[in-house]
């Protein structure tokens, strides 16, 4: 596998984009921005559209996405890079399966998926909460906010996720543009220009 298709398949999954130039100093969470993040849990059914920066493996690659999410089941697609088509990744509860250039590839979770294609296991299925704004539940994290309340960074499994320009959607407040990095892995990603619809 070429590594312009690792790093797209990193780019769908992974999802999460994210460079912090605000302040990220410890202080008490505001109890405004509380509400906000158990509206954000409450948020089941989304789309998001933008691009996705992917820089793995001295390579830096930037197709644009669109993440739709019903429930558990949701739909990435990833397009205008790489000079190649289409990219899906597509998944529920029973499983996951990867479409590109009309081959199907299928595994019970994204994390075997992308463990067959990349040869290490990337969090995908947390991506599905920090793109959010919120920790998963299944691992303890660490939560830093601005010097005005709001959610500035999630620290959880050796990731490092830095929200920067939350905007309002309704009675929202959703990120559009993050930063995530693994040093240790030396991946990082930056989903930049998000739109949601709601």
């Amino acid at each position: 596998m070429t590594k312009s298709l690792r790093s797209l398949i990193v780019s769908a999954v992974l999802l999460s984009v994210w460079t912090g130039c605000s302040s990220t100093r410890e202080i008490v969470q505001s109890p405004s921005w509380s509400d906000v993040q158990i509206r954000a849990q409450q948020l089941n059914s989304w789309q998001l559209s933008g691009r996705v920066n992917v820089t793995y493996d001295n390579e830096s690659h930037t197709p644009r996405i669109r993440w739709s999410q019903m429930g558990e089941d949701f739909n990435i697609r990833l397009w205008g890079t790489f000079n190649i088509g289409n990219t899906l990744l597509a998944g529920n509860s029973e499983g996951v399966t990867i479409t590109q250039d009309g081959q199907t590839k299928a595994a019970e979770t994204p994390e075997k998926l992308l463990l067959e294609f990349l040869g290490y296991e990337v969090p995908v299925s947390f991506m599905h909460y920090w793109v959010r704004g919120i920790p998963s539940p299944t691992s303890q994290a660490q939560l830093r906010y601005s010097e005005d309340g709001r959610l500035a960074q999630i620290i959880q499994n050796e990731w490092i996720i830095d929200y920067i320009d939350f905007r309002q959607y309704q009675n929202l407040f959703l990120p559009r543009r993050i930063e995530a990095n693994h040093e240790r892995r030396k991946i990082k990603i930056r989903l930049i220009g998000l739109r949601w619809e709601i």
